[in-house]
């Protein structure tokens, strides 16, 4: 595995990348199924077609010999032995035709039961994929609410922090968002201890959220995110495979038909 492959896979972007990995997988399937579907549909009609011809081939040469066998009888068929021996050939080469639409008519099937096989197959592949990314995207939703909790536990720990020094007598030049003047002079002890207090709050409620956040994140890097990130890489190697087997039994199918055929 390269290292931008591996950046990628324990980043925040390991669920949408792999993923979007199976999905593709899922749309080859779908693709290849197709394929197979077609191409079942093709040798079932040629094969009826080659089935039909060599029924009427026979169908005509047994009408033939019908009446030659009559001609006989009234004694002016001069020709009877040549005329069988021709049809004697075709009537061999009928039931080849019908060997080989047989044999096209089994293929369609075999083509047609990997059709149906690879689309079920790749919709059990799409219900893992949501199982799958349905399960990291709730671990990565935890984190994600716990660091957007901690980033606002800051931004509102900051502004009470600015406002306490500004009572203070510590000038930023803003405009304080307090209903009370903020001259430490005009403000009364209890307000000043409200102060303090809420600023007090908002210090400990930010620093459990950085620790909740910490944590979280260190059992993501550590523990989920490897877990889950392993479970979609080996469902991504067992549908390549699938493929690839399939592919391979497709052959073997048309690898049969051709040694029928020489």
């Amino acid at each position: 595995m390269d290292e931008y492959l591996s950046q990628s896979l324990s980043s925040d972007l390991a669920t949408k990348c792999l993923s979007a990995r199976i999905k593709q997988i899922v749309h080859r399937s779908k693709e290849l199924a197709a394929f197979f579907k077609r191409r079942s549909l093709a040798e079932e009609e040629l094969g009826k077609s080659v089935q039909r011809a060599a029924q009427a081939l026979q169908e005509s040469f047994i009408r033939e010999e019908s009446s030659q066998q009559y001609d006989t009888c009234i004694g002016i068929n001069l020709y009877a032995n040549s005329v069988r021996s021709f049809a004697s050939s075709c009537m061999e080469c009928s039931e080849f035709q019908h060997a080989e639409a047989n044999h096209s008519i089994f293929f369609a099937r075999s083509c047609l039961e990997l059709a149906d096989e690879t689309l079920e197959w790749s919709r059990e592949l799409e219900k893992t994929r949501k199982t799958l990314k349905d399960s990291a995207t709730r671990s990565d939703r935890v984190l994600f609410e716990a660091e957007t909790s901690r980033d606002k536990a800051k931004v509102k720990y900051d502004s009470l922090a600015e406002e306490w020094d500004r009572a203070q007598g510590v000038d930023y030049g803003k405009k304080s968002s307090f209903p009370f003047k903020t001259s430490r002079n005009s403000l009364t002890t209890k307000q000043i201890e409200e102060m303090k207090h809420r600023l007090d709050i908002a210090h400990v409620d930010w620093r459990t959220k950085v620790d909740t956040a910490q944590q979280l994140r260190r059992e993501m890097v550590q523990k989920l995110r490897p877990a889950y990130v392993a479970r979609f890489l080996e469902t991504i190697t067992e549908s390549d495979a699938n493929i690839v087997l399939q592919l391979h039994r497709f052959g073997s199918c048309t690898a049969n038909v051709l040694n029928r055929e020489d």
